[in-house]
């Protein structure tokens, strides 16, 4: 009697859609490749709504560059496809050149044919997230968080000009060493430190080792030096990170055919915790594509669970 009980606990369809888990999936950490050079890669990411300032602004357009964390900000009134590309084309790109890659999530303003069609035309590989995984964006969602609480301290409930401090927040940051490349930002982009007070020692004037004709050689250098060894900061710290994480492993194999139950991640707190069942069409780890209203989706493992018929 107690298996009999078990399992008709086990296929009880509203226990499985309305109930956490007590064991969740958790697949492994994927590390993903790491740029060689400045502005190679670039995350996009949009953060908002806020509230409207005397600017008008309610969005905050932000940019980080994979290898050197050098981070953009620019407001927006509003976050739709014109705005986006128009502000990521005239504020980083026409400054910075165009990067070979750009990462983002599956907000509609980067998925859309507008967009796409920039991309195509400037010929940048336009790469994205899996949906509700925000892990493919850590570090620019980590910077968010930085974002966040720099302008709830600096405007002090104060809501009407936020937009006015987003160039001291990126000056700031891109001048502070960063934890993992142990380079400042700026330091890895422009390949020397920026001029401020702290750098700066009265009295202390020296003889430069370059003279105008090797200065070029002695930038390159520098840069290449520089940026090689953020890399290699960065490769050191992803692999710790992967160990840390892998501790707790519990990896999951979907078969062809099996049904999956996707994590609701828009709903309130009295909506249904999990939404399907949907048929598995193949697994590819760590993701697991699916049969979703008569259209294939690639959904993340750690946002799913195997439905018991």
């Amino acid at each position: 009697m107690t298996n009999d009980v078990s399992e008709y606990v086990k296929k009880c369809r509203s226990c499985q859609i309305q109930k956490h888990s007590n064991r969740h999936t958790k697949e492994p950490m994927v590390i993903t490749s790491t740029a060689s050079t400045a502005f190679e890669r670039v995350s996009l990411d949009l953060m908002g709504p806020l509230d409207v300032d005397n600017f008008n602004s309610k969005y905050i357009l932000t940019l980080q560059c994979d290898l050197t964390k050098y981070v953009e900000a620019y407001p927006l009134e509003k976050k739709d496809t014109v705005s986006v590309a128009r502000s990521f084309v005239n504020n980083f790109i026409l400054r910075y050149g165009i990067p070979r890659e750009i990462i983002t999530d599956q907000g509609t303003e980067f998925m859309s044919s507008a967009f796409i069609e920039i991309c195509n035309l400037l010929h940048i590989n336009k790469l994205h997230s899996t949906a509700y995984h925000h892990e493919t964006l850590g570090g620019l969602e980590n910077t968010h968080k930085v974002l966040g609480a720099y302008l709830r301290i600096q405007c002090d409930n104060n809501k009407t000009d936020w937009s006015s401090w987003l160039p001291f927040w990126c000056f700031s940051f891109n001048t502070t060493v960063h934890s993992e490349t142990k380079y400042t930002p700026f330091e890895l982009v422009f390949g020397k430190k920026c001029n401020l007070p702290s750098n700066i020692e009265k009295n202390s004037y020296v003889d430069p080792l370059y003279n105008s004709d090797s200065y070029p050689l002695e930038l390159k250098y520098r840069l290449q030096r520089a940026q090689a060894e953020a890399r290699n900061n960065l490769l050191l710290s992803k692999q710790l990170r992967k160990i840390s994480f892998d501790k707790n492993v519990n990896s999951l194999k979907y078969n062809k055919g099996d049904l999956v139950l996707i994590k609701n991640q828009v709903g309130d707190k009295l909506d249904k915790i999990y939404l399907g069942p949907y048929r598995v069409i193949e697994d590819v780890s760590p993701n697991v594509k699916i049969v979703k209203d008569n259209k294939e989706y690639v959904i993340h493992k750690n946002n799913t669970k195997l439905f018991v018929d």
